[in-house]
């Protein structure tokens, strides 16, 4: 997603070459945003995508063995279909995050320019510094949420080999760096 001054304001890759993904979708409900989305199949048909006001939504799973529950917390992909189809802000985004606990590393960009990053546990929101450029994969990034989430009953926190570092390429694109 390019900004109309050309500052490049949310970007996505799929790392992995997996068959059950769609390609994208559009959406056009009866109520709310229109939205493209590129789901994997047998899910609620929400992933990361962007609506007609303007909201971008990338995302990276996370597993958190042990991570005590809030009763209220929901499935990961109805939530990202939800917020595509209902919010047209980041401040949406982080009120919805707050009121429904779901599991799933995101990042968020709207039609200003706001940014949105964090690690949305089923046990509360884990927002991360809202600097510019931003990156998340499939870990959690700082150590004092890991001892947060730890406290919370989190017994390991698994990880890619490559989590770390795709999440460092990424940042180096970001900020205009080239990674050999």
């Amino acid at each position: 997603v390019t900004l109309a001054d050309g500052t490049i304001a949310c970007a996505g890759a799929l790392d992995d070459t997996i068959d059950y993904y769609c390609g994208p979708i559009r959406f056009v409900p009866e109520k709310g945003y229109r939205f493209i989305t590129f789901p994997i199949t047998g899910t609620s048909w929400g992933n990361r995508g962007i609506n007609s006001a303007g909201l971008a939504l990338g995302e990276s799973s996370q597993l958190l063995p042990g991570l005590n529950r809030k009763p209220d917390a929901i499935n990961h992909d109805l939530a990202v279909r939800v917020i595509l189809q209902t919010c047209a802000t980041v401040n949406e985004v982080r009120e919805f995050c707050r009121k429904y606990p779901f599991t799933l590393n995101m990042i968020c960009t709207d039609a200003r320019g706001d940014v949105f990053c964090a690690h949305q546990t089923a046990a509360g929101l884990l927002e991360t510094a809202a600097e510019t450029p931003c990156a998340l994969t499939n870990h959690i990034v700082d150590d004092r949420l890991m001892y947060r989430l730890n406290r919370q009953g989190v017994t390991a926190f698994p990880e890619s080999p490559t989590t770390r570092l795709r999440r460092g390429k990424l940042l180096d694109f970001a900020y205009g760096q080239r990674s050999e």
